[in-house]
């Protein structure tokens, strides 16, 4: 009992001390956190106190009732105090700087600054802070975070409220007083000229240090918020001043490519920019704005690449403020190949230099390139291919010094069309047309080349520009301004252009001054050779160069053919670039060699050349005008987009639409040439574009279903690469038949004969000479589609006729003819016959190209059933 009474005790008195322990524990706990709390408290009040206190410092320094002004009136003076004592209080606001708290302090701090810039007083103006050693250091950071807070409050900041426009404002007056000193009122004294260097440098510092924090990227933000709207709200005043802070830093860094690139990408590539620039400077000209986007645009569609309007298949992402302001934008891009700029950057320039002529240094004599001549310099490639071309009597001409400021000035004009050209993929067709519209342009070009010497000195880009105009204008050109106006180019103009671009495309292939297995990737011979196949199929289509004009003498026909058999590169790519310049027949027989099987086999059947042109997929070509064959398909339509053309009125009092009305079905369908053609009216600016569209609409889109059916079927026939080898107008021949008279001394040493007859014949003799003397050369005609069923001799002569051409002596009709028998034969060779077949008509088997002739015994029998059968137009149900 002691014992149980005793350890109960025990553990109650141990529990006690333990509850004691633990409650002095948590009392001493409990005091120290409100010693905590009672300290954090304290600090922060104090922190609260300290807050206010610098507030109120700085609310009383700068009150609020400096903040007067609107968007359009710049703020009341106020009187200026120590810049030091607004210094010390701004150093210290930034110590407790909240921006959405501080907003109207920041914004009267940043008017009160600008003012203060305007005073000649070292000691109130703000700048003077900067002349104190003591604090020149400290206020330089000091500039650079405040002018940080601008750019920081210009990102959030929403153009579209009118209160936040105001800020907007304040910020970029703020950004445009300090970053540059030209406002700085003590730069303009006397005192401080020793002073302004290093004030400069101060600005280029300060510009250096917002750059690398994203200046650009702020700028470009703000553009995109106040232009790409469907309301625009950056008035003159914000965007002037927009535009002026992207630029300081380029005449700060001299247009160093770095920063020059940053700013084409950052500021540049906003939508409309150029076009609202227009509109405050109309004396505004961007020359060097496309060269960073062209490395993105590429040629066809892919996973990694976007659709863009203006650029075609784009590598990079687009912006989501492209789609609203697609409109203007396209109004900015046209002001670039319009009539205005156009005439005072190349037609009016060239003119000048034209009448002028070549005088003083610049008629110093042939050109010479002041740097050595690289092998893959494009214009040092044209020298050379046609160096050799150049005769003594050129040395005592005068010609321009490729590094004259006129050749420099209309080399980078032409760089940037060319390389708008290359960029902006789906606006090509409408550059090119404003650069072909202006006549005097492309012709006054051309003579500029002409003076540039025996080489013509072509600088690469000025080449590729040329060429690419050149090429579109004889595309434009329709046959009354090409031949019978000769406007602005004569026809020898063009002679001139195609024989020296024939000869270079000859030089550069078989000198192998490009490489052959890149060479369809090289600009400057693709651009050429462009050129040079527009000129060669409008002569095809019309003739205007003298005969054998496209063949090149020096091709020596058995030694090329020789060479292309042994698979030799520099003929090999002739035949497939520029097989013209081979002469037609060796060009036949290759195609024949290709075809061994079918050789020979020609058809009656005229096919229309836009639809041979198909054929050999000319019309996927770039340079290939659908105008130029519509006549041979819808000669009316024709009719009428030649009047659209030479309408001398307002165009667009016909009230004409970029679209198309069919009728389907009894229902009239409508289709749009553009998207959104039916609210796009035609005008005298986009009436050429509108013709090559709605040719385009009849030649292609209307029929392609039909047309691509028929070029499947036979191109699994014939190989389009056989093709190649020919024209148009050759091709026609080569289906058809050659379009020359018949040759009947050729037919009559390619004849085969049988059932006794040979040449020496009688009858045989009569046929020869009837045909000769008696028949017309239309009924030449017709007797050989009697025989053949084709009018046309095949092409290189009827020794390529299979079956070949072949006479027999029948002495039955086709129903009791069993063929030739030895009784047959020995009549026929004899001419051995009761009487004379006169109820007997010649037929024949088109199969076989067989005449079947009857043993006539008179001459005039034999011509006047001939002449019978041949009108009567058919062969087997005669006799």
């Amino acid at each position: 009992m002691y014992s149980k009474s005793y350890e109960t005790t025990k553990d109650s008195f141990l529990e006690q001390a333990k509850a004691a322990r633990e409650e002095r524990a948590f009392e001493k706990k409990r005091e120290q956190s409100a010693t905590r709390i009672q300290a954090v408290v304290r600090g922060w009040l104090e922190r609260k106190k300290f807050v206010i206190r610098i507030l109120n410092d700085f609310d009383g320094l700068l009150p609020e009732s400096t903040s007067h002004g609107s968007q359009e009136e710049p703020p009341q003076p106020v009187e200026l105090i120590p810049a030091l004592e607004v210094y010390r209080v701004t150093c210290r606001l930034f110590l407790v700087f909240k921006q959405q708290r501080d907003r109207k302090r920041f914004e009267n701090l940043c008017k009160y600054i600008v003012q203060s810039l305007h005073s000649e007083s070292v000691k109130l103006s703000y700048v003077g802070v900067f002349l104190n050693k003591e604090y020149s250091l400290r206020w330089i950071a000091h500039i650079k975070d405040l002018l940080y807070k601008c750019c920081q409050y210009l990102e959030e900041l929403k153009p579209e409220s009118p209160i936040d426009m105001q800020s907007i404002l304040i910020h970029l007056h703020t950004l445009v007083a300090f970053t540059a000193n030209n406002t700085w009122a003590l730069t303009r004294l006397k005192n401080f000229e020793k002073l302004r260097g290093g004030m400069t440098q101060l600005c280029a510092n300060v510009m250096g240090s917002l750059f690398h924090r994203g200046y650009y990227l702020t700028l470009k933000s703000l553009l995109l918020r106040g232009l790409c709207r469907e309301k625009v709200y950056l008035k003159n005043i914000s965007l002037t001043a927009i535009v002026t802070l992207s630029l300081r830093p380029l005449v700060s860094a001299q247009f160093s490519e770095k920063l020059l690139t940053m700013y084409i990408i950052q500021i540049l590539s906003v939508p409309t920019l150029v076009y609202h620039m227009q509109l405050i400077s109309p004396e505004l000209v961007v020359t060097r704005f496309l060269d960073s986007c062209q490395q993105y645009v590429v040629c066809k569609k892919g996973n990694l690449s976007n659709w863009h309007p203006i650029l075609g298949w784009f590598s990079q992402g687009l912006d989501n403020f492209l789609p609203p302001a697609m409109g203007n934008l396209r109004n900015q891009l046209s002001l670039l190949w319009g009539a205005p700029l156009l005439k005072k950057l190349l037609a009016t320039p060239l003119k000048d230099m034209m009448d002028a002529g070549v005088t003083g240094e610049e008629g110093a004599g042939p050109s010479q390139p002041s740097t050595p001549i690289q092998s893959n310099n494009p214009a040092a490639i044209i020298r050379r291919a046609i160096e050799a071309r150049t005769n003594r009597s050129n040395a005592n001409k005068h010609y321009r010094k490729l590094g004259s400021p006129d050749c420099t000035k209309t080399a980078l004009i032409c760089s940037m069309y060319h390389t708008a050209l290359q960029t902006m993929t789906q606006v090509k067709l409408d550059i090119l047309t404003g650069l072909c519209n202006q006549d005097e342009i492309l012709y006054s070009l051309w003579q500029f080349l002409c003076t540039l010497g025996p080489n013509c000195g072509l600088k690469s880009f000025l080449d590729l520009l040329a060429v690419n105009t050149k090429t579109s204008a004889p595309e434009i050109l329709d046959d009354m301004e090409m031949y019978e106006q000769q406007n602005p180019f004569k026809l020898q103009d063009f002679i001139n252009m195609s024989q020296f671009l024939n000869m270079f495309v000859y030089k550069s292939i078989m000198g192998q001054l490009f490489d052959l297995k890149t060479i369809q990737s090289n600009e400057l011979f693709s651009s050429l050779h462009t050129l040079l196949l527009v000129l060669y199929r409008r002569d095809c289509r019309r003739a205007y160069t003298p005969a054998n004009h496209w063949l090149v003498r020096e091709i020596r026909e058995g030694q090329f053919m020789a060479d292309l058999e042994k698979g030799k590169k520099p003929q090999q790519v002739l035949v497939q670039k520029t097989p013209h310049m081979i002469a037609h027949g060796e060009r036949v027989r290759l195609f024949r060699r290709a075809v061994a099987d079918e050789k020979g086999i020609v058809v009656d059947v005229p096919f229309a050349s836009f639809f041979l042109s198909q054929v050999l997929g000319q019309t996927q070509q770039a340079l290939y005008s659908w105008i130029d064959e519509l006549p041979s398909l819808d000669r009316d339509l024709y009719r009428s987009l030649t009047y659209i053309k030479h309408f001398q009125g307002d165009i667009s009092s016909l009230e004409l639409t970029f679209s198309v009305d069919e009728e389907r079905l009894g229902e009239i369908v409508t289709h749009e040439l553009v998207p959104g053609g039916k609210a796009v009216p035609v005008t005298n600016e986009n009436k050429i574009n509108y013709i090559h569209l709605m040719a385009h609409f009849r030649m292609h889109t209307q029929i392609k279903d039909q047309t691509n059916a028929f070029i499947k079927g036979f191109r699994t026939i014939i190989n389009p690469e056989w093709l190649s080898l020919f024209s148009t107008p050759e091709l026609q021949r080569l289906i058809s038949g050659d379009n020359v008279p018949l040759d009947l001394r050729d037919l009559r040493r390619h004849t085969q004969y049988y059932g006794g007859f040979h040449d020496s014949h009688r009858v045989v003799c009569w046929l020869w000479d009837v045909l000769q003397r008696d028949f017309s050369e239309h009924e030449r005609g017709m007797f050989l589609k009697f025989v053949t069923s084709c009018s046309k001799p095949p092409v290189l002569g009827f020794a390529h006729l299979k079956p070949p051409f072949s006479i027999r002596c029948v002495e039955v009709g086709d129903d009791e003819d069993t063929g030739d028998t030895i009784g047959s034969v020995i009549r026929g060779f004899f001419t051995i016959r009761k009487k004379d077949p006169l109820n007997r008509l010649p037929t024949s088997s088109t199969c076989f190209n067989l005449l079947k002739l009857p043993n006539y015994q008179k001459r005039s029998t034999l011509r006047d059933k001939l002449r019978y059968a041949v009108n009567s137009n058919t062969g087997f149900e005669l006799s």
